[in-house]
Protein backbone atom coordinates (compact mmCIF):
# COMPACT_ATOMS: atom_id res chain seq x y z
CA UNK A 1 0.00 0.00 0.00
CA UNK A 2 0.83 3.55 -0.69
CA UNK A 3 0.28 6.53 1.26
CA UNK A 4 -1.44 9.26 -0.33
CA UNK A 5 -1.49 12.95 0.02
CA UNK A 6 -4.41 14.98 -1.36
CA UNK A 7 -6.54 18.37 -1.10
CA UNK A 8 -9.88 18.50 -0.42
CA UNK A 9 -12.12 20.81 1.43
CA UNK A 10 -12.49 20.25 5.02
CA UNK A 11 -16.41 20.00 5.00
CA UNK A 12 -16.07 16.93 2.56
CA UNK A 13 -13.50 15.36 4.19
CA UNK A 14 -15.67 15.43 7.39
CA UNK A 15 -18.83 14.15 5.81
CA UNK A 16 -16.65 11.45 4.02
CA UNK A 17 -15.13 10.25 7.30
CA UNK A 18 -18.62 10.44 9.02
CA UNK A 19 -20.05 7.81 6.02
CA UNK A 20 -17.33 5.93 6.27
CA UNK A 21 -17.69 5.14 9.97
CA UNK A 22 -21.74 4.80 9.34
CA UNK A 23 -20.71 2.10 7.37
CA UNK A 24 -18.05 0.31 10.01
CA UNK A 25 -14.85 1.20 7.68
CA UNK A 26 -12.30 3.46 7.53
CA UNK A 27 -11.69 6.05 5.25
CA UNK A 28 -9.05 4.73 3.53
CA UNK A 29 -11.61 1.79 2.37
CA UNK A 30 -13.81 4.43 1.73
CA UNK A 31 -11.61 5.55 -1.00
CA UNK A 32 -10.51 2.61 -1.95
CA UNK A 33 -13.62 1.03 -2.60
CA UNK A 34 -14.97 3.70 -4.92
CA UNK A 35 -11.60 4.30 -6.97
CA UNK A 36 -11.84 0.40 -7.62
CA UNK A 37 -15.42 0.52 -8.74
CA UNK A 38 -14.74 3.56 -11.23
CA UNK A 39 -11.30 1.65 -12.58
CA UNK A 40 -12.23 -2.16 -12.43
CA UNK A 41 -11.64 -4.10 -15.90
CA UNK A 42 -15.34 -4.20 -17.78
CA UNK A 43 -15.01 -8.17 -17.27
CA UNK A 44 -14.55 -7.74 -13.72
CA UNK A 45 -17.14 -5.00 -13.68
CA UNK A 46 -19.83 -7.47 -14.94
CA UNK A 47 -19.06 -10.40 -12.61
CA UNK A 48 -19.19 -8.14 -9.77
CA UNK A 49 -22.61 -6.76 -11.19
CA UNK A 50 -23.91 -9.79 -11.53
CA UNK A 51 -22.58 -11.12 -7.72
CA UNK A 52 -24.31 -7.81 -6.90
CA UNK A 53 -27.38 -8.65 -8.47
CA UNK A 54 -27.66 -11.93 -6.74
CA UNK A 55 -27.18 -10.42 -3.93
CA UNK A 56 -29.52 -8.12 -3.70
CA UNK A 57 -32.12 -10.33 -5.47
CA UNK A 58 -31.29 -12.84 -2.34
CA UNK A 59 -30.31 -15.82 -5.10
CA UNK A 60 -27.09 -15.40 -2.00
CA UNK A 61 -26.53 -14.45 1.38
CA UNK A 62 -24.16 -11.88 2.58
CA UNK A 63 -21.25 -14.08 3.56
CA UNK A 64 -21.05 -15.55 -0.08
CA UNK A 65 -21.05 -12.21 -1.78
CA UNK A 66 -18.63 -10.67 0.28
CA UNK A 67 -16.17 -14.07 -0.14
CA UNK A 68 -17.08 -14.21 -4.01
CA UNK A 69 -16.11 -10.20 -4.14
CA UNK A 70 -13.07 -10.80 -1.35
CA UNK A 71 -14.88 -7.65 0.33
CA UNK A 72 -13.60 -7.41 4.25
CA UNK A 73 -17.13 -5.73 6.18
CA UNK A 74 -20.65 -5.11 4.99
CA UNK A 75 -20.49 -2.09 4.69
CA UNK A 76 -17.97 -2.21 1.78
CA UNK A 77 -20.68 -4.36 0.67
CA UNK A 78 -23.45 -2.07 0.68
CA UNK A 79 -20.89 0.78 -0.44
CA UNK A 80 -20.26 -1.40 -3.58
CA UNK A 81 -24.25 -1.52 -4.24
CA UNK A 82 -24.67 1.98 -4.02
CA UNK A 83 -21.81 2.79 -6.30
CA UNK A 84 -23.78 -0.19 -8.46
CA UNK A 85 -26.76 1.84 -8.07
CA UNK A 86 -28.12 -1.71 -6.74
CA UNK A 87 -31.36 -2.30 -4.28
CA UNK A 88 -30.93 -3.07 -0.82
CA UNK A 89 -30.86 -6.64 -0.20
CA UNK A 90 -33.56 -9.34 0.71
CA UNK A 91 -33.33 -12.50 2.21
CA UNK A 92 -31.46 -14.91 0.79
CA UNK A 93 -34.30 -17.46 -0.44
CA UNK A 94 -32.19 -20.26 1.75
CA UNK A 95 -32.97 -18.14 4.96
CA UNK A 96 -35.98 -17.32 4.06
CA UNK A 97 -37.20 -20.73 3.67
CA UNK A 98 -35.58 -21.53 6.64
CA UNK A 99 -37.76 -18.73 8.57
CA UNK A 100 -40.61 -19.87 7.21
CA UNK A 101 -40.25 -23.71 7.92
CA UNK A 102 -39.26 -22.95 11.57
CA UNK A 103 -42.37 -20.01 11.82
CA UNK A 104 -44.19 -23.00 10.79
CA UNK A 105 -43.15 -25.50 12.77
CA UNK A 106 -43.82 -23.12 15.67
CA UNK A 107 -47.97 -22.55 14.72
CA UNK A 108 -48.04 -26.32 14.12
CA UNK A 109 -46.95 -26.93 17.81
CA UNK A 110 -49.49 -27.80 20.42
CA UNK A 111 -50.27 -25.17 23.05
CA UNK A 112 -48.39 -26.63 26.27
Amino acid sequence: MANITIAIPTDLLQRSKAYAAQREMSFSKLVEARLTSLLEAPSQASSTGEVLRRFSSGDITRKEAMALLKLDSYGELILLMGSEGMTMPTRAKPIADASIEIARSLISRPNV
